[in-house]
């Protein structure tokens, strides 16, 4: 469960830039995915989650605010029906499988980021780096129970992806 405060650290933490890809995992309904959509005013966010009803409420806040480089599906999609190097950062949610790294991994484009809301610091960070992330470390301003890593990944070879 996200804590005000680490919701409030991740897009800090996530350096967002204007031109970024940003991937949410997780979105629920939206809050990280809008600042995201902000900080990203000139690049795109894609935000998944698996509970329907997340994904409504998203959308109607999103559309409320005028948020048009946002856009929400099914968390089916991931990763078969993503580009592989299409995001700059995925911020991570709700956890994933641990294959799901390896798969995050060739989403990514060269050098992308990724920053994961987790109470399971060691695991993730052993996670990551068997995906070949490097640079894994634990954020700080985030609550105690919830850590946020941040790892930079190799991303996938040049020319992939639909960008």
């Amino acid at each position: 469960m996200t804590t005000e405060s680490a919701r409030t650290a991740l897009p800090a933490l996530a350096r967002i830039e204007a031109f970024d890809w940003v991937l949410v995992l997780g979105c629920g309904t939206g809050w990280t995915s809008r600042r995201a959509a902000r900080s990203a005013y000139r690049g795109q966010v894609l935000a998944l989650d698996a509970r329907p009803e997340n994904l409504a409420r998203a959308r109607e806040l999103a559309a409320a605010q005028d948020i048009g480089n946002l856009r929400h599906a099914d968390a089916a999609l991931f990763p078969e029906a993503l580009g592989a190097g299409d995001f700059d950062l995925a911020i991570v949610h709700d956890g994933l499988p641990p294959d799901g790294f390896r798969a995050l991994a060739g989403l990514l484009a060269p050098g992308g980021r990724v920053i994961v809301e987790t109470g399971e610091p060691a695991t993730v960070g052993v996670l990551l780096t068997g995906a070949g992330f490097d640079a894994v470390s634990t954020g700080p301003g985030v609550a105690t129970g919830t850590v946020a890593l941040l790892g930079a990944g190799p991303g996938p070879e040049p020319g992939a992806g639909l960008r």
